[in-house]
């Protein structure tokens, strides 16, 4: 069953308010809603007050009523304003134009042969107005195409198709035009990975080129339709369903633009945006400030809008710090948890180590973990390697022949005990815990962490740590810090699949093992194995396993 299939089924509509809003809005008389005077609207976003950071019904009585409205769009100079409406079992396209100052009635697009006929976008110019349809025609492909219609002295032309190889046999939808005459739009064609996948398409001497899916950070197993892609291609706003992660039917995920080209992974924006019901269609005004969606959170589909500074408390902020203890400027990246600009209090702090792949992985893992009251809210503060000789350089704690430049973990224990967390500190507002993430070498160090100074960090997360290194050092060391703190109040997770490296399995059994027989009671541990899980795959079992083992341990510590 398709997206729009399941929405369909999902939507009920009152036959006799579908007899009111025929005769209101079809007829051409000057009333809105249950007989009333169509107001005189003045001013930008049709004369509406702007909303905050909380999403509002735009334009109650007048685009948002009581039938469902889906989607939403002004032309680039503001002079018009789309947006479509289900009448009955026949979606249709709405438009009203400001003219000396005032805006119109909306009235139904000439164009809406089918049953569906919406997901309305412009073209860069404002002269060609983009749509889904499944009118049929000689020159209809599948079961939505793209249509367009260009701008004339008396309204619009009549529909174009946009052809191959965008439209094709299956369906496509929601087309977004970028500042380099770039496509993006929905489909789920042959090849496609989930339900419908995002696709993007260049343009290139005035041909469209055949449609590419956007990779596993976009795409995934469940479905995505409805995707803003801002103009400047810096981020972009997803509809997505089916996600472990979601909160309702479907809900608006986010992503921005990474330094090297690629999209981050897909976050889904929480329960400031999202609800148990169904979000989807965003669309961001032409001056940016305004992000637009449709949602079904008041029983009807309705157009919402809400400050688009929402869209920065999702954005990672990213610093260097020039560190006098390894010589070097170093990057971090910082994530705010979702309420911190509406609040005073303060955050626990999560560092993440190998920041270049950690931070995308796990930034909406802990959003949607603390929405779900699985943890708290978390500032995540992530640690950026240089390269990786300085990776390898960092992360392990001895040198080691085989491997030259190894060996430098003392300096970068440093480096976060005396200059990162002080920074953090002294710009953010934080509190207890600080807990630290490793996988791999990652999950060396941050063993070897605890060994070197159990003082720093609250809670220590090793995920398939190679402990195994320098003939198992780490172990050595760990059992004689055991003797020297008999009162030693830490928490430490180990976690390790049962087809990793054989020598980390090994390893960390062993460790296992010395903590079972010389741990102090007040050291709280947890050695998990995971059935099946390998090297590659145990970041995605032992992240949130251990996050909320450790917060469960730390809720009862005295």
């Amino acid at each position: 069953m398709s997206f729009w299939e399941k929405v369909n089924r999902d939507k009920k509509i009152n036959g006799f308010l579908f007899v009111i809003l025929c005769t209101v809005i079809c007829s051409g008389c000057a009333e809105t809603g249950r007989g009333q005077v169509f107001p005189v609207l003045k001013g930008p976003y049709l004369g509406q007050k702007p909303p905050g950071m909380t999403p509002e019904i735009f334009a109650p009585g007048i685009v948002s009523t009581e039938n469902n409205e889906i989607n939403s769009v002004f032309s680039p100079d503001w002079k018009e304003f789309f947006f479509a409406q289900r009448n009955g079992n026949k979606l249709v396209m709405y438009f009203c134009r400001e003219i000396n100052g005032i805006w119109t009635k909306p009235k139904a697009f000439p164009y809406c042969e089918g049953t569906f006929n919406g997901d309305m976008n412009y073209s860069p110019d404002g002269n060609r107005l983009y749509y889904c349809s499944n009118r049929k025609t000689d020159a209809s492909l599948g079961d939505l195409d793209i249509w367009y219609s260009e701008r004339t002295e008396t309204g619009w032309s009549e529909p174009v198709s946009l052809g191959t190889p965008v439209n094709s046999p299956s369906s496509e939808t929601y087309p977004v035009f970028t500042q380099n005459g770039g496509l993006y739009f929905g489909s789920n064609r042959e090849g496609t990975r989930g339900d419908k996948d995002v696709y993007y398409s260049r343009f290139i001497d005035g041909k469209y080129t055949q449609p590419i899916p956007l990779g596993n950070a976009i795409n995934s197993d469940y479905g995505e339709g409805d995707t803003y892609v801002a103009f400047d291609e810096s981020f972009m706003v997803i509809n997505s369903w089916g996600r472990p992660d979601g909160f309702g039917r479907g809900d608006l995920y986010i992503s921005f633009k990474l330094a090297d080209g690629a999209w981050s992974r897909a976050k889904n924006m929480g329960k400031r945006i999202n609800t148990e019901y169904l979000e989807f269609c965003p669309m961001l005004s032409p001056d940016g400030k305004y992000l637009f969606f449709t949602s079904y959170r008041g029983g009807n589909g309705d157009i919402y809008w809400v400050d688009a500074k929402v869209i920065e408390v999702y954005k990672p902020e990213n610093y260097e710090i020039q560190s006098q203890i390894l010589g070097e400027k170093r990057a971090i990246t910082v994530v705010l948890p979702e309420s911190y600009d509406r609040s005073r209090k303060k955050y626990p702090v999560l560092f993440l180590l190998d920041a270049e792949w950690s931070v995308d992985m796990f930034n909406s893992v802990v959003l949607s973990m603390s929405e779900k009251d699985e943890i708290p809210e978390l500032m995540i503060v992530g640690i950026w390697n240089i390269n990786e000789d300085t990776r390898l350089r960092d992360l392990t704690p001895t040198p080691v022949e085989k491997y030259p430049g190894s060996g430098g973990s003392d300096k970068f224990f440093l480096f976060l005990a005396k200059e990162v967390i002080p920074f953090i500190e002294a710009k953010f507002r934080t509190t207890s815990p600080k807990i630290l993430f490793g996988h791999s070498s990652g999950g060396l160090f941050t063993t070897y962490a605890l060994v070197k100074n159990p003082d720093v960090f609250d809670g220590y997360i090793a995920s398939s740590p190679g402990l195994s290194w320098d003939n198992e050092l780490v172990l050595k060391r760990a059992s004689q810090m055991l003797k020297e703190k008999p009162d030693l109040d830490k928490f430490l997770y180990l976690g390790i699949g049962t087809e990793d490296y054989k020598t980390y399995m090994a390893s960390t059994a062993n460790f296992a093992g010395i903590l079972k027989s010389e741990a102090p009671s007040s050291l709280s541990w947890v050695y998990r194995v995971f059935e099946g899980e390998d090297h590659t795959t145990m970041p995605d079992k032992s992240f949130p396993d251990g996050l909320v083992w450790f917060f469960q341990k730390y809720k009862k510590r005295p």
